[in-house]
């Protein structure tokens, strides 16, 4: 499974694929999952507008007929590569630059392999058509429905908008941080966003609540990533040494009234970002973690 994940992720410069190889396997995972989350895994998801779309980013009336069909896509659980970047299929790593010895100053963050949206707020963006647009769509997608936050451009990702209305759409909901007080001179959130580039996480103000910001590693990666990453790792450690037992997971055959293979063999792979376990004579697979979108 090391060997297929290293060839899948997009390397800038290719030579920088020889890094991937000197991963431990946890830190490769992480480095996937990274990547392989800026796409959305087709499936069809319930589109829920949040109240306040109408009043955050640039959303004008003539963008109302494309954003609704673009919803109706997401519903019918169209593929939505088109409306992602491009450079999702040339940085899926990059190295970091080299500090120079006379550089005292901190390490910023390399975002040319990482959306830096989706790992600070969990959310996409979509351009509105697949020729591209200047218009953003940011959505908060799970694996069953699709959050429409706001309709912005690439300048929301820093002028301090698409962290306002994220802010607003937390309060009161489980990402509202109960009995915190904010600072009496809280940061603007352009200010914020500033730290949040160099791997800050943030917490943010709305009307008196303190409702969780940007949730990042000092790296520019998510927690929840890297989280994940570890789940998967405990798991193939703990199954690894069943795998060649009689009746592995003959159960799971049953349940999917499949017949049990007589001379079964298991591999590991990937599904986008869930974790699957396959049966290579038979091409049976059988999902054992699945990622939150």
């Amino acid at each position: 499974m090391q060997e297929h994940l290293i060839g899948k992720i997009p390397c800038k410069p290719e030579i920088a694929r020889a890094d991937l190889y000197r991963m431990n396997a946890g830190e490769l995972l992480g480095r996937y999952v990274n990547w392989a989350d800026r796409f959305v895994m087709p499936r069809s998801r319930r589109v829920i507008t949040w109240e306040g779309f109408p009043r955050h980013g640039v959303l004008r009336p003539q963008h109302s007929e494309t954003v609704q069909l673009l919803a109706h896509k997401i519903e019918a659980g169209d593929d939505l590569m088109p409306h992602l970047s491009k450079d999702i299929h040339r940085s899926g790593y990059v190295p970091p630059k080299p500090l120079r010895r006379e550089n005292t100053k901190r390490r910023g963050v390399e975002w040319d392999d990482k959306d830096y949206v989706l790992n600070a707020f969990e959310t996409h963006h979509l351009h509105l058509t697949p020729r591209g647009s200047r218009e953003l769509l940011y959505v908060i997608f799970s694996r069953n429905d699709a959050f429409f936050l706001m309709l912005g451009d690439h300048k929301s990702f820093n002028d301090g908008t698409l962290a306002q209305a994220v802010a607003e759409s937390r309060a009161g909901t489980s990402l509202e941080l109960k009995g915190i007080l904010g600072p009496a001179n809280p940061r603007s959130m352009r200010e914020q966003n500033t730290l949040q580039r160099y791997g800050f996480t943030t917490a943010y103000q709305v009307e008196g609540r303190t409702v969780m910001g940007a949730f990042l590693s000092a790296a520019g990666t998510s927690p929840l990533h890297t989280m994940y990453a570890d789940r998967m790792l405990r798991m193939i450690h703990e199954l690894e040494p069943r795998i060649d037992e009689p009746g592995f997971a003959h159960e799971s055959f049953e349940r999917n009234r499949k017949p049990y293979p007589t001379a079964p063999n298991f591999e590991w792979m990937m599904q986008h970002c869930d974790l699957c376990l396959v049966e290579t004579t038979t091409g049976v697979g059988f999902p054992m973690l699945t990622w939150r979108r």
